[in-house]
């Protein structure tokens, strides 16, 4: 179904987007709601602190009494006794507050005629709480989840969760695929899993990757890098262990940076490790920026010579589509991708020309230096595939994402 057909039977429709994401702040869900704006009724719950703000669906959550102990300057007890007493997470304070409300609206959507559906993102998974609920409250509503990356294939996020609540978190995640209408991936490879592992029916369960908007684009870097230093890039969160080891790249990169001129700039880290790691380091080639939004974190990618993508030989490492990849694509910058040689991201990197490989960890420092030496030289060549980069942009996947948000 494309938009432009679709609009004109769209009135009758409302939707829902669910996300646990302070603010709202999730690429994926906003760009649902700009979708559902087509439709007869479109609401967008998202968890605030702001006092006030124009979205009646943007709710403060429940008061969090371990907060206490953050004002006391103990955060990491905090954080412990969270994972203990909130199942599956602390965003379920969110999920409690707005879901009466929820549940009441949908069911006046539900008596006035219209045809319901609800996107429910995660990660934070504490919003697939509500499949089940609202299923039972209406089995006509069509309830769709954008699963993204699943808890039980995350070392990162699984092995977090206590002990004993991980069979009942295993239990609730089944519980959810089955009962959901739509289950939504980022990629080929996760949907098989889905389908083989947790032996859902094909047309419940469909790939859509994470995209760039057309006006992040940034037009492709030519040229010697201009400081006379190889400035490699990296978006996010470094120190993500096990599935992100940014221990093992500082270490590489200060061998690197024994016998090449190399910078690793690590944009919008939230951890706070990087900044107590890079104190460890002899040649102080790590430069930190502060976390700044999409577009501008886009722009100053294109700023780099290269951009780095880093993911350890695990097994949900070989299925997920990195979320900073459309960045990278839409920055235009050559990517090193430090990442399994059979994964989707290897993949996706050879398949567009946007970058290279290098699979082997005992090779990094080898063929990076290789890599980082032909930057400072003014050699370095790749293939772009300017059309395979363009299957990722949001103007070649709404019409997927409508067609998932529209019930038959």
């Amino acid at each position: 179904m494309s938009a432009k057909r679709a609009n004109h039977s769209l009135e009758n429709k409302a939707l829902y987007v669910v996300t646990c994401r302070r603010d709202g702040n999730d690429v994926r869900a906003r760009a649902a709601v700009v979708l559902g704006n087509t439709f007869g009724r479109c609401d967008f719950v998202y968890p605030t602190r702001q006092i006030s703000t124009d979205n009646p669906w943007a709710i403060r959550p429940w008061r969090n009494p371990l907060k206490i102990f953050e004002i006391l300057g103990l955060v990491s007890l905090s954080q412990i006794l969270g994972r203990w007493l909130f199942f599956p997470s602390p965003d379920i304070l969110f999920i409690h507050t707005v879901k009466r409300r929820l549940l009441c609206s949908i069911h006046r959507d539900l008596h006035e005629g219209l045809q319901v559906s609800v996107l429910l993102t995660a990660p934070p998974h504490a919003s697939v709480t509500l499949v089940k609920q609202i299923k039972q409250l209406a089995p006509s509503v069509r309830v769709i989840v954008d699963w993204q990356d699943l808890w039980s294939y995350d070392e990162s996020y699984f092995l977090r969760v206590p002990k004993p609540y991980r069979k009942r978190l295993l239990s609730m995640e089944q519980g959810a695929l089955e009962q959901a209408d739509l289950n939504i991936t980022t990629n080929e490879r996760a949907r098989e899993l889905l389908v083989r592992r947790h032996q859902l029916a094909p047309q419940k369960v469909v790939a859509i990757g994470h995209h760039f908007s057309p006006s992040q684009v940034v037009c492709l870097k030519t040229g010697v890098t201009a400081t006379g230093i190889c400035r490699v890039g990296f978006l996010g969160n470094l120190f993500k262990p096990p599935k992100v080891r940014g221990d093992k790249i500082f270490t590489l990169f200060d061998r690197l940076a024994e016998h090449s001129a190399v910078s690793l700039e690590l944009i919008g880290d939230t951890t706070g490790k990087a900044w107590l790691e890079s104190e460890k380091m002899t040649h102080r080639c790590v430069r930190l920026h502060d976390r700044i939004p999409l577009d501008k974190a886009i722009a100053k990618l294109a700023t780099m010579d290269l951009l780095l993508l880093t993911l350890e030989d695990l097994a949900n490492s070989k299925i997920i589509m990195h979320g900073k990849l459309p960045a990278y694509l839409a920055a235009g910058v050559p990517i090193v991708a430090l990442v399994p040689d059979d994964s989707f991201v290897a993949d996706l990197v050879r398949e567009t020309g946007a970058g290279f490989v290098l699979s082997d960890p005992d090779r990094w420092e080898k063929e990076l230096s290789i890599v980082v030496n032909k930057v400072l030289a003014g050699t370095l060549k790749y293939d772009r595939k300017i059309a395979k980069i363009d299957l990722f942009g949001w103007h070649k996947l709404s019409d997927r994402w409508l067609e998932a948000l529209v019930a038959d």
